[in-house]
Formats: C-alpha cells, structure tokens, sequence
C-alpha cells in the first residue's frame, strides 16, 4: 500500500522513539492537531516583576514610571533648548566681534550665521584666517562721525533752521 505511512518513519517525525506504542503516536499526533491556546489578549497588561525577571543582570534597562519617564523627557527638551540658546549666544558674539574687527562687512553677518549653524568650528577656524581691518570699520578722512551719528529729526532740524542754529 502505498498511500499508508511508514509507521517507522512516521515515530521519526513525531520526534518518538521508533518502539514507541501507538497509543504514544496518537497522544504526538493529537497535540498537533489540538489548537493551539488562545494568544494573550492585546490589551492585557503584562506583569512587570515577570519582565523584569526574564531580563538579564547586565540588559541595561531602567523601569520608570510614566509620569516620571515624561518629567526626563520634559527637562532633557528643555536642555537641548538651553544648549541651542547658548551655541546661538557664542555664535552671535564671535560673529559680533569679527565684524568689528573689520573681517567681514555687516551685509554678511546673515551668511556667516548660517555657515555657523552648518559647521562651527570650521567657520570659527575660517573667520580667524581673515585678516582684521580687511573692511573699513572707520570712518575715512575728511568725514565727521557727527554726520553718521545724527538722527533724522536733527537733519530735518538743520534743513529748517540751519547749520547755525543746531541743537548742541
């Protein structure tokens, strides 16, 4: 008979003996076909001493409650914010100063605010290898700072009144 198993090879498969009874081939054979227990309810919560149990010593895992795992998660936000706050504050101080060294012109302190942001350190490294006093900073001979310095209400005063009667 052909379509009859190997009784032999049948045990094999089973993982039994080869002189195993058959009653011990049809206990194999019923759990095979018994379904299978009915899979954890997803919203089940699993018993955490057993989790923890079932982690190794050296797993690396700390267990926090949820609201204290969101007190770390608030305070870490608000470091990371803090940090930005000071990267940005010695970003727009070196800047600062490098333009009045003269090392770029005012209309570039935009540009190199964003090479900071890109790379720091290499846009510190760059600024030092322009040289100082490279833009004037200055004002050239021949002009009053006066003449800068002057609001637009005293020019309009001065266009009224005249040099002479120029507030002091």
């Amino acid at each position: 008979m052909a379509n009859t198993p190997d009784p032999t090879k049948l045990r094999e498969a089973l993982g039994l003996a080869a002189d195993a009874s058959d009653d011990d081939v049809k206990a194999a054979m019923a759990t095979l076909t018994s379904p299978a227990a009915p899979a954890a309810k997803p919203d089940a919560v699993p018993d955490p001493a057993a989790l923890l149990a079932a982690l190794p010593e050296n797993a690396g895992v700390v267990v926090l409650d949820k609201s204290n795992y969101e007190a770390l998660i608030a305070k870490a936000d608000q470091g990371v914010q803090a940090l930005a706050m000071a990267r940005a504050g010695e970003r727009d101080k070196v800047l600062d100063t490098a333009m009045r060294d003269g090392r770029f012109p005012p209309a570039k302190l935009s540009d190199y605010k964003a090479m900071w942001d890109r790379n720091p350190d290499a846009t510190r490294d760059f600024i030092t290898l322009l040289p100082k006093n490279s833009i004037p900073t200055q004002l050239t001979s021949g002009l009053l700072a006066t003449e800068f310095d002057r609001s637009e209400a005293d020019l309009a005063y001065e266009a009224v009144y005249g040099k002479e009667h120029v507030r002091g």
